[in-house]
């Protein structure tokens, strides 16, 4: 997540640009709004961007990173989502500390390197000044005539991780998620790969896990993407060969995320009855030598192109209900013995999935 780092100006650009068009349900990332889901979105909600109110609470210690440039000028720049969280740190996994109101005035102080979270000061209701972090897509940077000062955070402190192929090539723009239990709630932070494939989620020092880390979503700006004349971005031609772990704090080495090139595209469609296509049905291959997994989500009109490598795969659609419970069709098995290899498209009947 640090596409922004080696030019600060070109930041605050960037996300400005993107403040035109905010609404509560955008990504975190200001590189595209435009996400390819994986399983996890299907089975638990994906974190909203702190647009929004929060409930859940961490641990109480407020943070303090050492800043790399002592700021020369507070900058104020006004709120622009309806209720936007001040949190204690740069992402959040940290304690809420105020929720400010759409047009709050907040001062800039600096951010982390890769631009997306800002250092700020605001006020209280009772008029005391309060500092904490917000997310940068939803303050309003146009009046900064110059970059903000870059605050790293400490590394011990973090969930740090690298995503590259198996020919170790990085792969930019992937998210990733960690999440935590705390006396019971689930806090939950994220990450996306920057250009050399390098990820971070920042974490309170007193917060050291364990945390199930995973790939939760690539973007559409991804090296990994590809955008279909129908103007859908879909990941063709890799699958992830490892893409989820536990760990805690600190960590001894970045965690190590890779993804296979195909071999080639299996095609095919979840149809209705009446031949339409099923949307938000999860098409999953696992292959018997190693248990890797490829996924694919269906979209509106019901049609997949699984990326699969050379061996035996079991595939499978699934179907998952209000509360997680998950419907599954018939498993087929596809042997994929030489790149490129033609394969007829599997059509699977919805109605297969809903009645076993």
């Amino acid at each position: 997540m640090k596409w922004l780092k080696s030019t600060l100006l070109l930041s605050i650009l960037l996300v400005s640009a993107c403040t035109s068009t905010l609404t509560d349900t955008n990504t975190e990332q200001q590189e595209s709004a435009s996400l390819i889901y994986t399983a996890a979105a299907l089975t638990a909600a994906v974190s909203n961007t702190d647009g929004s109110p929060k409930t859940e609470q961490g641990p109480s210690v407020t943070d303090t990173p050492t800043s790399t440039n002592t700021p020369e000028y507070l900058t104020q720049v006004p709120v622009v989502a309806d209720l936007l969280n001040l949190r204690s740190g740069p992402g959040t996994l940290f304690p809420v500390l105020l929720t400010l109101p759409r047009g709050s005035i907040v001062s800039t102080l600096g951010m982390i390197p890769d631009g997306t979270w800002v250092n700020v000061v605001a006020t209280t209701d009772i008029g005391n000044p309060l500092m904490g972090w917000v997310l940068a897509e939803y303050l309003d940077l146009t009046s900064l005539k110059s970059s903000l000062p870059i605050e790293e955070w400490p590394q011990n402190s973090a969930v740090h991780g690298i995503i590259t192929d198996t020919d170790g090539n990085p792969i930019n723009a992937v998210r990733v998620a960690a999440t935590t239990q705390i006396e019971g709630n689930l806090l939950r932070g994220e990450g996306t790969s920057d250009r050399q494939g390098e990820f971070f989620i920042y974490t309170p020092r007193d917060l050291i896990g364990p945390f199930q880390v995973e790939i939760v979503a690539v973007n559409c700006s991804s090296n990994l993407s590809k955008i279909l004349s129908d103007g859908r971005c879909v990941v063709q031609d890799y699958f992830p060969v490892t893409w989820k772990t536990v760990v805690d704090l600190p960590l001894a080495e970045p965690i190590q995320f890779k993804y296979e090139q195909a071999a080639m595209s299996l095609e095919g469609k979840v149809v209705y009855q009446d031949g339409n296509g099923a949307s938000q049905i999860l098409i999953k291959a696992t292959r018997q030598s190693d248990s890797v997994e490829s996924e694919y989500v269906t979209p509106q009109g019901g049609s997949f192109q699984l990326p699969l490598g050379l061996g035996t795969w079991e595939i499978v659609a699934i179907r998952f209900l209000q509360d997680g419970t998950p419907l599954f069709s018939e498993t087929r098995i596809l042997e994929i013995s030489s790149p490129g290899q033609v394969v007829e498209p599997i059509i699977i009947p919805y109605t297969e999935i809903i009645e076993r």
